[in-house]
């Protein structure tokens, strides 16, 4: 085993309680986290806003079984003059979808589904996300999401997919599977979890009789979600510089090998190298101060060593970082 990337310091911990030796274990953080808004606009998008009209708009998105009634039953009654919100509810899965349809029936909701490819009838009063995939961005129609997998003990979905785009998250009790992430969220606002459908109807007319409170718990949200995605960042950078670092090495061992004269190859060992760092290093060093210390390093264990490196070579060396790195002449002579 070369190394291990834990999610947590806490599952860092239990590969250390399989004597996985510590050096290994590297806490590269979760990637769901580093999570961006994808800009893409939905076929169907203006024609829900239309519908929806002036009415507020709730999405119910991975949804498991017992959830959607409970959704319903807080919808029920609410909102201004007895206006219920608009509801937009996608399950979490496919063999579910025609179940959800039914139950809206049943409920005498008036609704239409994505996959129909119909238009949505003007008096409708929800829309039934039955494909894969659109989700993540349908929350931006959102005043309030409800993430689901969390009145019932499933351990609730990512809330960073709602709140990437400002829209405040109300979830029930069960979010053990985004704990930390859900602990970051309701500490600044930017969530509530809720026992049940009555406090979930609680909590819903509480934001949606206070537009201005949540949006303010909307903004919270993404301020949670800069905060996750700079650490997750962070701990990117940590885990290549920790799985480069054997490659580093390499670089000076190859060096410190040569005989002396091996000009091309010392050269080619260098260009190398030094593209598959900045291969690596990538968005996360856009000053290439990352791949400057971290290439200097490996160049270091040359200096410091017995090997001998005539000027020729260092030209040589010189030349083939200019070449592959991208970098400017004082950056390579730093280096």
């Amino acid at each position: 085993m070369a190394l291990v990337l834990a999610r947590t310091e806490a599952d860092g911990e239990r590969f250390a309680g399989l004597n996985v030796p510590e050096e290994l274990i590297v806490v590269s953080g979760n990637v769901k986290y580093d999570l961006d808004a994808d800009p893409r606009v939905l076929d169907w998008e203006d024609e829900v806003r239309r519908t929806a009209g002036d009415r507020p708009v709730l999405i119910a998105g991975s949804t498991m079984e017992g959830e959607e009634a409970q959704v319903l039953d807080a919808l029920a009654g609410l909102g201004v003059d007895g206006t219920m919100p608009f509801l937009i509810v996608a399950p979490r899965h496919p063999e579910r979808f025609d179940t959800v349809a039914q139950l809206l029936a049943d409920r005498g909701v008036v609704f239409s589904r994505r996959s129909s490819g119909d238009g949505i009838p003007p008096e409708s009063d929800a829309f039934l996300i039955d494909t894969i995939g659109e989700l993540g961005r349908a929350y931006r129609l959102a005043t309030v999401a409800f993430v689901g997998g969390s009145l019932v003990q499933t351990g609730g979905h990512n809330p960073l997919e709602p709140a990437v785009w400002g829209v405040p998250v109300l979830s029930g009790p069960h979010v053990f599977n985004f704990g930390e992430v859900y602990d970051e969220m309701t500490d600044a606002g930017g969530a509530r979890l809720v026992a049940d459908s009555a406090e979930l109807r609680v909590a819903l007319a509480a934001w949606l009789d206070e537009p201005e409170f949540a949006v303010a718990a909307g903004m919270a949200g993404r301020e949670v979600v800069e905060l996750m995605r700079r650490l997750a960042k962070e701990q990117q950078v940590t885990v290549i510089i920790v799985t480069h670092d054997n490659r580093i090495l390499d670089v000076a061992d190859r060096i410190l090998h040569l005989e002396d004269g091996r000009i091309q190859s010392l050269s080619g060992a260098i260009a190398e190298n030094a593209s598959q760092l900045l291969n690596l290093l990538g968005r996360h060093d856009p000053d290439r101060s990352l791949f400057i210390s971290t290439f200097s390093h490996a160049l270091a264990r040359v200096a410091f060593s017995d090997r001998h490196v005539s000027e020729e070579e260092r030209h040589a060396m010189r030349d083939a970082l200019l070449a592959s790195s991208g970098l400017s002449g004082a950056e390579v002579d730093l280096v």
